[in-house]
């Protein structure tokens, strides 16, 4: 069931999370804040740091409510995330800056940006498992894919904790997503999970580009949602300092 807090309406996609990863790094702001739009500024820990970092994504059943979920399809998705925020300083709302997007599905390539927000490159997603081992591999589809957004990670679930860190609260209470459009034009989808429930979990490997290209990025906490109801819902890309 979902939180009280979160409605769904007539057109909203809604879905089930089988796994969500998302990996994370401390990063300088210095070195984040010339990636950023006008308008979003880093979000800052209490380490004066910024988390960046990769959400890799398993759905399933996905599709516009309140189609039945057995009309659903399944969809493997993933997203570099820096995290952001928006309007006064005084009183700023959190979001994640998508710079981004990446999918094997070819309908969400086709209507990310359109339909709905989110423009998504089209790759080649896998997600394995085995034992309590998790491994995704993400390869940008050759002819027009930037291979600096190539992603292979592996995570160990043995020892896995109910996770209560800073970067998780950062994280996995923030629902607001910046991307940019196919015409440069900043839009934001609100994605809520129904829980938000995350393990702490061992990365036990990773090769990423976007996140080696940061110099000053040291250890954050990597962490794992799995079977979790999701909804997406357009929202407001209005910006103000």
């Amino acid at each position: 069931s979902a939180r009280p807090d979160v409605n769904i309406g007539i057109g909203d996609l809604v879905g089930t999370i089988r796994h969500r990863l998302l990996v994370n790094r401390w990063v300088d702001p210095a070195e984040v804040e010339p990636m950023l739009p006008e308008g979003v500024r880093p979000r800052l820990g209490s380490n004066g740091g910024v988390v960046v970092g990769c959400c890799l994504i398993a759905i399933d059943s996905i599709r516009p409510w309140p189609v039945p979920a057995v009309l659903g399809t399944s969809v493997k998705a993933a997203a570099h995330r820096i995290s952001v925020e928006t309007g006064p300083k005084s009183n700023p709302a959190n979001a994640v800056y998508v710079p981004l997007r990446h999918t094997d599905s070819r309908t969400t390539v086709a209507a990310g940006g359109r339909i709905f927000p989110g423009v998504h490159q089209r790759s080649d997603v896998s997600v394995s498992e085995s034992g309590d081992s998790i491994s995704w591999r993400l390869e940008p589809v050759t002819g027009g894919g930037d291979q600096s957004f190539a992603i292979a990670a592996q995570v160990s679930t043995s020892d896995a904790v109910v996770a209560d860190s800073e970067e998780a609260d950062i994280v996995v209470r923030t629902f607001l997503g910046l991307s940019p459009g196919h015409r440069g034009r900043l839009e934001a989808a609100d994605m809520q999970p129904f829980d938000l429930r995350a393990d702490s979990v061992e990365l036990v490997d990773l090769s990423s580009a976007f996140l080696e290209g940061f110099s000053s990025a040291h250890e954050a906490d990597s962490l794992l949602m799995t079977d979790v109801g999701v909804t997406w819902r357009r929202a407001s890309a209005e910006l103000s300092d």
